[in-house]
């Protein structure tokens, strides 16, 4: 899959690996890990199922806002010229206590944070997956995405309703 540079180059027939703890990218050269010299803005990864065409798009270049910067990466739902749904997926380590052992493992929890991309005002707002999140987000709309949610039957729970959601809101 390709790997597209900041500077417009771009990148083929590589193995990459994505670190959700750290949200770094790496290429696999003979076996050993590197990361890129120059700023990523894009790559597509294979997600673990079986289906060839399965592949998540990450993105960066989106606005700094807490403690994320212009090359924080963000897996992409939806993408649309008016709003863009991305989510920043990470995994936090702990320790746990093993019953009858001494010492602890390490356990790495997944977690992810929703967030609406509105291109008009380069605005990146958090959301749930709730319908008045979405609402409340995009508050000009709120009509717009009732009206979507009840004649499509959208729970806006899953990635495929979120992702239908923006595609009709982007038309």
């Amino acid at each position: 899959f390709p790997v597209t540079i900041t500077n417009g180059g771009v990148v083929q027939a590589i193995e990459l690996k994505f670190n959700l703890e750290r949200n770094e990218l790496y290429f696999n050269k003979s076996g050993e890990l590197f990361l890129f010299n120059d700023p990523v803005s894009s790559f597509r990864i294979k997600t673990k199922d079986d289906n060839p065409s399965s592949e998540t798009l990450f993105r960066s270049g989106y606005p700094v806002h807490g403690k994320f910067s212009k090359e924080t990466f963000y897996e992409v739902i939806a993408d649309g010229a008016k709003f863009q749904l991305v989510n920043y997926r990470y995994t936090y380590a702990s320790d746990i206590y093993v019953y009858g052992s001494t010492g602890t493992k390490k356990k790495f929890t997944p977690a992810e944070e929703l967030y609406v991309y509105d291109v008009a005002f380069g605005r990146m707002t958090k959301i749930k997956r709730s319908q008045a999140a979405i609402e409340e987000a995009l508050p000009d709309l709120r009509a717009k995405i009732g009206q979507i949610s009840s004649a499509h039957k959208l729970k806006l729970k899953s990635d495929q309703d979120l992702k239908r959601l923006f595609e009709l809101l982007n038309n």
